[in-house]
């Protein structure tokens, strides 16, 4: 039996696909989404609240364990000043519908909720906008990729990469390896119009190196052209599992600025190429 904190919290090892070798590290099944660019030192007494995307299903079943580490790594003290805090409560945030309350701290059982995020079937392509609000790490040959560099095509890849990681981690013949050759190809031929993009520094104290990190990025707005149905439903979830290097921490955090017109999607379940 396998320790399930090494299942939350150290990357799993499967393979992407049939016919691509074993062993390509899953990334870690959670994203703590932070404010951004907001003061980091919080008064005694003041409220703090933040998002935490659980991507997998192993990680969803392992609530009760997730919230007792919040609470340990709360009363043991965080960040630099090992502030010390209280988990009063944890809400499940449905993709389109109001906050349910899971858990409270005088209330310690946790609530049934249906944590699950069905992905469109986008019928035409369509022109995206996306806002990337966290900063934005893709790494290229040894070198990230900055605000004038990096391009439709690396990012739809990088994001079509991460995405088939979970997919095909719990249903392994969902994305065979021709699919991903075809959705590679039509990320390829994608355009783009209205970049207003640049480049921020991000700054987080690591307790394990005992020192602040700076972490620069890719943030602003991007309207991508004619994307694919298929490559809507990658972008759509993308807002959930982020896209490029750190994503753990939050990085790669974007959503899609203006929502596409109901006439595009289907909730039925997606059909690859």
């Amino acid at each position: 039996m396998r320790c399930p904190y090494a299942r939350l919290f150290e990357s799993q090892k499967v393979a992407l696909t049939q016919g691509m070798r074993s062993g390509i590290p899953v990334l870690t099944p959670y994203s703590i989404e932070t404010p951004f660019n907001v003061n980091g030192v919080h008064p005694v007494g003041e409220s703090f609240s933040f998002d935490l995307v659980l991507m997998t299903p192993d990680a969803v079943t392992r609530l009760p364990l997730i919230i007792s580490a919040w609470k340990r790594a709360f009363a043991r003290g965080t960040g630099n000043g090992s502030g010390r805090a209280v988990l009063v409560s944890v809400d499940f945030l449905p993709p389109e519908a109001p906050a349910v309350v899971v858990y409270r701290s005088d209330e310690p059982t946790i609530s049934q909720h249906e944590p699950k995020l069905t992905a469109p079937c986008f019928r035409q392509a369509a022109d995206v906008t996306l806002h990337i609000e966290t900063p934005l790490r893709i790494e290229q040959k040894g070198k990230l990729l900055g605000a004038h560099t990096i391009t439709p095509a690396w990012f739809l890849r990088h994001l079509i990469r991460r995405v088939s990681f979970y997919i095909n981690s719990q249903h392994p013949a969902q994305l065979p390896l021709e699919a991903i050759h075809q959705l590679n190809a039509w990320a390829d031929a994608v355009n783009e119009s209205n970049r207003m993009l640049k480049w921020v520094d991000w700054n987080r104290y690591s307790t394990r190196q005992n020192r602040r990190i700076t972490l620069g990025g890719i943030v602003g707005h991007w309207q991508l052209l004619s994307v694919p149905p298929s490559l809507l439903t990658f972008l759509y979830l993308g807002q959930w599992f982020h896209v490029g290097k750190e994503s753990a921490f939050g990085l790669g955090k974007y959503n899609v600025a203006a929502s596409l017109p109901e006439s595009h999607a289907s909730q039925t379940q997606p059909k690859w190429p």
